[in-house]
């Protein structure tokens, strides 16, 4: 953020001991909002007496209130300051991580300041459930609405800026290995990355780390209930120019099973159901409208080789649930389905990672590193199944 010809840049975080004592670089153990000043956004200099402590009024001090023993070390937070100034308000406006003072309630902490320099403390915005995740805080006006994002991909949203935010647990816009995303807006448009979180061993099976591949980048939108929808930016998809496989053309399908037939360039699947492939480079962005029965269940399975292998994707328009699985584990949620209209999907399938998205507001993610080659599969469940249109697509290639 600009003030007065200067750029002002503020962060705060901890580095615990080995048994998550204290804070070991600062002096009084405790974690802070600090800031840092550049007039060119090359050289940044540290502001030393600007550094702003919970006054364990509000929000919880260890110093002051003591130990927070009920807690777990990730909420004893005060800290991943996001600050903005809030028009409505005629304030600056910084949002934190933090823990209530009473009642020891993780929480988006509020502080308001006429001049980035006197900071007030305010009521939260929210409190929340110990399982919530609410690192790096991200709030933002969108169309007539305020939203605030988290570290695990989750948002609630309000009319104004204080409140009142729902829901009041909060609930995904992602589902996967996203992780910490954070937004910009770019006079027309949110657009948010996060990063995609490594696996331990680099197996599909590992665990998680704190670490990972920046994403492509999504734009989000309101939905018209306060929902928050994810898509594609647009400078994605269009980078995809050269086509590997078109519906048009009439590939023929492998490894099949039922009846799979061509009319009208569509490719239609029986009421019994059936299964079968075609074969795709490894690396791609799959464009993809199906029509299904009401009660039809559709698996598109990326990098598929035999059966119980790649990383299905799970779409269940009548029970208005979508997964994507990675080995043993499975990123599921509900979202809304009109179950007699068309479902699209976009894949982009491209070394480790897979992003998926349906119907342009529903965003899928993980890791895919034990299968890295492999045919696009399709099956279908439970009805009849029309393939509307099918592109696969990959990048140019790289100029020497």
């Amino acid at each position: 953020m600009a003030v007065a010809d200067q750029a002002v840049w503020l962060c705060g975080g901890l580095a615990q001991d080995a048994a998550e004592r204290q804070n070991v670089f600062d002096p009084k153990g405790e974690q802070k909002v600090m800031v840092a000043t550049s007039t060119g956004l090359i050289r940044w200099e540290k502001q030393p007496q600007r550094t702003l402590y919970s006054d364990g009024k509000v929000y919880w001090s260890k110093p002051v209130n003591g130990p927070a023993a009920s807690v777990t070390s990730h909420h004893q937070a005060f800290r991943d300051a996001d600050v903005f100034w809030n028009q409505d308000a005629q304030r600056w406006w910084m949002v934190l991580h933090a823990l209530t003072a009473e009642g020891h309630r993780p929480c988006f902490g509020l502080y308001t300041s006429p001049d980035l320099m006197q900071w007030t403390p305010q009521t939260p915005l929210g409190t929340y459930a110990m399982g919530v995740g609410l690192d790096c805080p991200n709030v933002m006006p969108m169309q007539g609405r305020w939203f605030v994002i988290a570290s695990q991909a989750h948002f609630a949203s309000a009319a104004k800026a204080e409140g009142p935010y729902a829901p009041a647990d909060m609930q995904p816009y992602e589902s996967g290995d996203l992780v910490v995303p954070k937004s910009l807006f770019d006079g027309k448009r949110r657009l948010i990355w996060g990063w995609i979180r490594d696996l331990k061993g680099g197996r599909d099976s590992g665990e998680g780390l704190w670490g990972g591949t920046l994403s492509l980048p999504r734009e989000i939108y309101p939905g018209p209930d306060g929902q928050l929808y994810s898509r594609p930016a647009a400078e994605v998809t269009v980078a995809f120019t050269t086509t590997a496989l078109d519906l048009t053309s009439a590939p023929a399908p492998g490894e099949t099973i039922g009846t799979w037939q061509y009319a009208d360039k569509k490719l239609t699947c029986g009421p019994e159901g059936g299964a079968c492939s075609f074969k795709v480079p490894d690396d791609y962005l799959l464009q993809c409208t199906v029509q299904l029965d009401p009660k039809a269940i559709l698996t598109l399975t990326m990098r598929q080789r035999q059966p119980g292998s790649g990383y299905p994707l799970l779409i269940h328009p009548e029970n208005q649930l979508v997964s994507l699985k990675r080995g043993s584990s499975e990123f599921s949620r509900r979202v809304e389905f009109d179950a007699n209209q068309p479902v699209t999907i976009q894949a982009f399938v491209q070394g480790a990672i897979i992003e998926c998205f349906i119907n342009d507001r529903h965003a899928f993610t993980c890791r895919a590193y034990d299968f890295a080659t492999g045919n696009l599969g399709l099956k279908v469940a439970g009805g009849q199944m029309q393939v509307l249109a099918l592109k696969v697509k990959k990048l140019p290639p790289q100029r020497s």
